[in-house]
């Protein structure tokens, strides 16, 4: 049903063809702790897709990627309901399940009491028919490009991000600052998960690319803009990414999902 770090059976609304995915431990870390994957749902109605990046020591960081990508792709597939839920239940399910998998890593990190607690950042999302609902806790990312134009649709959980909302710094300011990505929200911190859920509509055509910061922070929004919009699939798309990613330092894992909306 569902394979994390490797390539999975894609659901028939999403084809084959249109979707790849891929990860990469970079030039510089001794581990990958970046994880994804994407998962057909029973009835092949609905596409799950899911990027994640840990944080903690003593590998803490891979096994709670790892966990929350796992969890949540086998907690998903069991229910097999969700092939006929609304757009609003379909949500709730997907917010609830991300949910569920903090409450386990918290429990982890309780238990162990170590001075550095495992994490993750987790993006994921629910291509149901018309509509792609994205559920997104920390700073990993996910983009649409329609023609031209790519567009991050989610938006990052760092303190330097909360304070360019609030006026305090400057959005350019913000690129190269040296604690911005600190996180203001994560996995296993604490009890209480902030889940953002944005709701696109879906478009023949469009593209969609879910990614780790050693990707997108890697790479300048042009060049993503211009691989995304001018090759011609999506194994293309993400094998070019990573290895500009890797040709700018790999200094941190790099791991993207790319989708074709045909």
């Amino acid at each position: 049903m569902f394979k994390a770090f490797k390539k999975a059976t894609p659901s028939s609304a999403i084809g084959p063809d249109q979707v790849a995915g891929g990860t990469h431990v970079g030039l510089i870390r001794e581990h990958n702790e970046d994880s994804y994957l994407y998962v057909t749902l029973p009835g092949d109605k609905i596409t799950l897709v899911v990027v994640t990046d840990g944080m903690g020591g003593h590998e803490g960081g891979e096994f709670a990627s790892y966990f929350a990508t796992e969890a949540l792709g086998r907690i998903w597939g069991q229910s097999a309901h969700v092939t006929t839920a609304k757009l609003r239940e379909s949500e709730q399910i997907l917010v609830e399940t991300i949910k569920m998998c903090n409450d386990k890593i918290f429990a982890i990190n309780e238990k162990l009491n170590v001075s550095r607690a495992m994490g993750t950042t987790i993006t994921a999302g629910l291509f149901v028919p018309g509509k792609l609902i994205v559920a997104q806790v920390g700073d990993s990312r996910a983009y649409m490009q329609r023609g031209r134009n790519l567009v991050q649709i989610t938006e990052d959980q760092t303190w330097v991000a909360k304070m360019v909302k609030l006026g305090n710094l400057k959005a350019e300011e913000a690129e190269n600052h040296p604690l911005s990505h600190l996180l203001s929200n994560c996995m296993g911190a604490g009890s209480a998960l902030d889940v953002q859920v944005n709701i696109c509509r879906r478009r023949a055509g469009d593209r969609y690319l879910f990614c780790t910061d050693g990707l997108y922070g890697s790479l300048t929004h042009q060049v993503m803009t211009d691989l995304m919009a001018d090759l011609r699939n999506p194994q293309k798309i993400l094998t070019e990414l990573i290895n500009r990613s890797l040709d700018a330092g790999g200094k941190d894992n790099i791991t993207g999902i790319v989708i074709f909306d045909d």
